[in-house]
């Protein structure tokens, strides 16, 4: 840090030049310290009147987030509702007059914060997105953690005080807030090991390329890479017929192309095969049924408005096929299709 003026203005943001503010005494020097304090009092206040102050909004408004391939009783449960719960601070206007949390504490309590430093710099905590950060290098000697933004390529230094949880290499998914020269998770953040470093980096990829940025469809997010061991359990499902796999392998290709939710996917697959165990359909080209099983998962599922005549097209075979295929589905599966609907509302 260069060396601060006398007739500078002074650090704190008082407004004042250095020497007639904390510059009035020698003993007296700038420390960024002074401003994380009080940011550090703020975070948790923030968390506070969001949990008890207004807490039947907030349990609502996180309940509303459900996902129900979660099961409750899931270590993942926990993760999952902690995330979604710190996300709804600043995502979602359930206080009076339609307000996010963080908007309506920071209307009410800024006139009592006492550095302008430090309300220039917690009013822009609402303009940070969820992400994805890999952790680059550790140096207990300049006492911060480098993170990169695994989408942006954008680095950020926290302090080194995590530094037992984060090893270099690893993953956290968290919302990253500034304080003054660094920047900290706010409240917690989920950690991911090596093995599903690939594919979490690419569900991120793409979630950013669809929407512009994590923020808008953080639930659907968090829950699709909370659940990749689950998908990959969807993947091992058993098939007494190599056409029936291949139907499904032909289905999940053309939702991956479509860059629909993981989650989807995984609906259609777990369908098809209970189609397959209950009835054992009997047919030459797996493009009649993939393609029944997009029209039903988009149509029904999804409510997606798209045609038979377009997702045959797509499939390359007839709309005829398709719309037979389709109601053969619908009729089996009934059932299992009303629950999965009940369950995603």
């Amino acid at each position: 840090m260069s060396k601060i003026r006398r007739n500078d203005p002074c650090p704190c943001g008082s407004g004042k030049k250095y020497k007639k503010c904390c510059g009035a005494s020698n003993v007296i020097a700038f420390s960024p310290d002074l401003y994380n304090i009080e940011l550090d009092k703020l975070h948790t206040e923030l968390i506070n009147f969001t949990k008890f102050k207004h807490q039947d909004a907030f349990i609502e408004a996180v309940s509303d987030f459900h996902q129900p391939f979660i099961k409750e009783d899931d270590e993942r449960s926990d993760i999952y509702i902690k995330s979604i719960s710190l996300w709804t601070v600043f995502n979602v206007p359930f206080i009076e007059n339609k307000q996010t949390p963080f908007n309506a504490f920071y209307e009410k309590y800024k006139s009592n914060i006492k550095y302008k430093k430090v309300v220039e710099t917690f009013s822009k905590w609402d303009q940070y997105k969820p992400g994805v950060f890999e952790i680059m290098s550790k140096s207990e000697q300049e006492n911060k953690i480098t993170l990169r933004n695994v989408v942006s390529n954008e680095l950020f230094h926290i302090a080194y005080r995590n530094a037992e949880m984060l090893n270099e290499g690893n993953l956290a998914v968290g919302i990253l807030v500034p304080y003054v020269q660094k920047y900290e998770f706010f409240s917690t953040m989920v950690l991911l090991g090596d093995a599903k470093k690939n594919q979490v980096i690419d569900i991120a990829s793409r979630y950013t390329k669809k929407y512009g940025s994590l923020v808008q469809h953080y639930p659907d997010f968090l829950a699709e890479i909370l659940t990749l061991d689950e998908q990959e359990e969807d993947e091992k499902l058993e098939w007494d017929n190599p056409l029936h796999e291949h139907v499904v392998q032909e289905f999940t290709n053309h939702m991956r192309m479509k860059n629909i939710e993981g989650k989807y996917t995984s609906i259609g697959e777990q369908l098809w095969n209970v189609y397959c165990k209950n009835e054992n359909p009997n047919f030459k080209k797996a493009a009649g049924y993939a393609g029944a099983l997009d029209y039903l998962v988009q149509n029904l599922i999804l409510e997606n408005e798209v045609t038979q005549s377009e997702v045959a097209k797509e499939y390359e075979t007839s709309a005829t096929t398709i719309s037979s295929n389709f109601r053969k589905l619908k009729t089996a599966l009934d059932e299992e299709i009303q629950q999965v609907i009940k369950e995603l509302k």
